[in-house]
């Protein structure tokens, strides 16, 4: 808001130049002066009245540039609260509002997976039938999640760290740091790792599998897992027996290990351990993988896309409705922002016009003190000079007409004539508070259809809302 500067106008003290001009006088009427015929005044005088000009001039300058900047201001103010000037921010923010929800990649996120879920159901329903399946699929339906993992890959997590733990303990003695890592993590790897995977997709399938051909496989496949587990494990449990009995020097050939069943009398209890570990490891790896999903094949498969498309929709719908929500407050926010400046440029209107008007009554009041001031400096010099003039001194013409105020004419008092530029800024109070009325009346007016706006475009989006959010319901 602008602030009201220095009035430009100051009192001036003429008592200094009075006593000169008065001792002037007398030392001029003394000495006769000013002769017949003369028509300027004394120089002194004129000196004295060089000076309120120079002050006038000072004077008005300033004040002409401080009105200047009121006007420079008022133009600026006029743009924030003039009728076309609000309605057409208050439109273009409601506008951008309504645009932006109306082309929300949310929105369009959220039909595109109710689409996809509407995919992911048909397919589901078709499998049923094609299967027969009349119940729904529970294991790996709704799993528990720990840190964004489930918890049946958390248990194969752990299975896998205790038992290459365990291994590498038992081995690391016999073989060394490396080779006992190595084993262990490798048998580990094997018995819960591809346990885990035989368990969740194949092992189902021997029994439930619709096809003939698709069972056959599935069972050779896992016959040959468990000779694999089983070969494997013996194989790395011989294969520590030999290396112990050869750490004590006994004589052994280690590449017995590398078919272990004609062998098996040589291993010892830490290898029968190691052995026994992988198989339970093995064993329990099994059931987690199988019980981790619907032992149909496929069928927990196509629920889960269902249920992962259905999450989607609900995601997109959310976020979608918070993006209405601040974009419904943001809307309101920029439009009080708006009406707020929109008041203060009234009421600083208000005080630059105040400001124009109480400068024009100072200029007035200023420039008479000045033509006073200038009449009292030549009554004093003419009334020193009467006061002390010689018998027989013939007054000349100079005395009987005044000076006139700068030689500037009758314009120089007026305000509207010296600064007619910001002439129509000029009001009294009652015209001022007039203008300032019909601007808030008209301010008032816009506020409200701005508001009625906005909550009929958003009414429109909330409708919208209502069908999205029916469509957006995802049964399976």
């Amino acid at each position: 808001m602008a602030t009201e500067k220095e009035n430009p106008f100051q009192v001036i003290d003429y008592s200094n130049d009075a006593n000169d001009l008065a001792a002037q006088g007398k030392k001029d009427a003394l000495a006769s002066k000013p002769g017949p015929g003369v028509l300027t005044p004394p120089q002194l005088f004129l000196t004295c009245r060089a000076r309120l000009k120079s002050l006038y001039d000072k004077g008005v300058d300033r004040c002409q540039e401080e009105l200047n900047g009121i006007e420079a201001r008022v133009d600026i103010l006029d743009k924030t609260f003039v009728d076309s000037s609000l309605r057409s921010k208050t439109t273009n923010i409601i506008d951008q509002a309504v645009f932006r929800l109306t082309q929300s990649e949310h929105k369009a996120e959220c039909r595109f997976h109710k689409e996809e879920f509407d995919v992911r159901k048909q397919n589901l329903e078709g499998f049923k039938l094609e299967n027969d399946l009349v119940f729904m699929p529970e294991a790996g339906t709704s799993e528990k999640v720990v840190l964004g993992v489930s918890l049946p890959i958390w248990i194969i997590i752990a299975l896998y760290l205790i038992e290459s733990i365990f291994n590498a303990g038992l081995f690391v003695t016999e073989v060394g740091l490396i080779g006992g890592l190595t084993i262990s993590l490798s048998s580990s790897l094997v018995n819960v790792i591809v346990g885990f995977l035989v368990g969740r997709y194949l092992f189902s399938r021997i029994y439930l599998s619709p096809k003939t051909a698709s069972k056959v496989v599935a069972g050779f496949l896992f016959v040959g897992y468990l000779f694999a587990i089983v070969y494997m494990n013996l194989m790395i449990a011989l294969y520590r027996s030999l290396k112990a009995a050869e750490n004590l020097y006994a004589t052994v050939n280690t590449s017995d290990a590398a078919w272990p069943f004609p062998h098996l009398a040589q291993l010892d209890f830490e290898s029968s351990l190691v052995l026994m570990v992988g198989f339970v490891f093995a064993l329990v790896s099994l059931i987690d993988g199988h019980l981790s999903d619907e032992p149909f094949p496929g069928y927990g498969h196509k629920y889960r896309l269902c249920v992962r498309a259905r999450e989607k929709v609900k995601k997109e719908l959310e976020a979608y409705k918070n993006e209405m929500l601040l974009s419904s407050e943001k809307a309101s926010e920029d439009l009080a922002g708006i009406f707020e400046k929109a008041r203060d440029a009234i009421i600083e209107w208000g005080v630059c016009v105040n400001t124009v008007q109480r400068r024009f009554l100072d200029f007035t009041a200023w420039a008479g003190q000045l033509q006073k001031g200038q009449e009292l400096l030549w009554d004093s010099y003419c009334t020193s000079h009467q006061a002390h003039r010689l018998t027989g001194y013939v007054v000349p013409e100079v005395f009987q007409d005044p000076p006139k105020m700068f030689e500037l004419g009758d314009n120089y008092a007026k305000a509207e004539s010296i600064f007619g530029d910001v002439k129509d800024l000029h009001m009294t109070d009652g015209e001022r508070k007039e203008k300032m009325n019909e601007y808030e009346s008209a301010f008032k007016k816009i506020h409200e259809e701005a508001e009625n706006n906005l909550k009929s475009q958003f009414l429109v989006l909330k409708e919208e809302l209502k069908e999205i959010e029916k469509d957006a319901i995802c049964h399976i």
